[in-house]
């Protein structure tokens, strides 16, 4: 048989109903199979002598709304107009210290980057941003943060975001966010990027590169 287009349509066997031929041809146009949840590995240990995140404290106080720790700028349930738009204008020793600590964010990012490709698991890139990350003195932020069990978020294709690294391989085409905090003297650097494993699919690639444009853009009426 021939379609209207010309182009030969696809054969099928005597008696078999069209609607099953077009339910195999859409299963086949089928891009990747939806990211299923693997096995999470126990917790890796931090030295003893890495100064651990303030939230991670006995006793850390809670808000009521959302169980999150508080942190020192919290002003309760109901703050004031001018509580809520508070905003702290850090010294020049702060922003140093801030810059450091995202100089390591960075360097981690780029050594769990370099693990991503095909059937590596997300859990090998997160023994390589931990190992990376205590051997520089610091101390992965995103580790037990309200029982967060690794130390970097690895999100895959439709994950939204703060994916747990597990034993799940990367597969040809998976697209992944890195997201990257340590804690280094007192301050938080933070960053994440988009890596793709093997050969990226057009609307993965069309996806990411709008994303970063609109990064840029928000990143560009940053300031004073």
């Amino acid at each position: 048989e021939t379609a209207r287009c010309g182009r030969p349509r696809r054969p099928r066997r005597p008696g078999t109903p069209w609607s099953a031929v077009v339910a195999v041809a859409a299963a086949s146009r089928t891009k990747r199979r939806p990211v299923l949840r693997g096995d999470v590995s126990p917790i890796r240990e931090v030295p003893a002598h890495i100064p651990r995140p303030p939230y991670l404290a006995a006793g850390q106080p809670r808000a009521p709304m959302d169980g999150l720790p508080v942190h020192e700028f919290y002003s309760g349930p109901d703050p004031t107009q001018e509580e809520r738009f508070h905003i702290e204008v850090k010294e020049t020793e702060q922003i140093q210290g801030m810059r450091v600590a995202c100089q390591l964010a960075r360097q981690t990012l780029e050594v769990a980057g370099r693990a991503v490709t095909p059937g590596v698991t997300t859990d090998e890139i997160d023994r390589r941003a931990h190992d990376f990350i205590v051997a520089n003195g610091a101390y992965p932020s995103p580790l037990e943060y309200c029982g967060f069990p690794k130390a970097v978020c690895t999100s895959v294709n439709e994950v939204v975001g703060h994916g747990i690294p597990d034993s799940r391989p990367l597969e040809d085409g998976d697209f992944l966010n890195i997201d990257v905090t340590v804690y280094l003297n007192g301050y938080h650097g933070d960053t994440s990027c988009m890596f793709f494993a093997g050969r990226p699919k057009k609307r993965a690639s069309a996806l990411c590169k709008a994303t970063r444009q609109a990064m840029l853009a928000g990143i560009k009426v940053c300031g004073p």
